[in-house]
């Protein structure tokens, strides 16, 4: 497990993954009950996610928008 700790600052600076509760452990036993204050900084950027935008069914030109299960031929 990788992570920087600056006291000065208070930040945790996470190198790698890990675990959250081994991280939780660990910053218990070397930060007692202060570990609450700190801000998590992670060294990887989250790729944004693209969502293809929604599909929408044909509109039929022989259906009354009003009444769609009459057809009209």
């Amino acid at each position: 497990m990788k992570f920087e700790l600056d006291t000065e600052n208070k930040t945790i600076k996470v190198k790698e993954d890990i675990k959250l509760s081994d991280l939780i452990l660990e910053l218990k036993g070397l930060l007692d009950k202060d570990f609450d204050n700190y801000t998590l900084i992670v060294d990887k950027k989250i790729e944004r996610i693209n969502i293809p935008p929604s599909y929408e069914p044909p509109n039929n030109p022989n259906v009354d928008p009003n009444d769609p299960y009459r057809i009209y031929c």
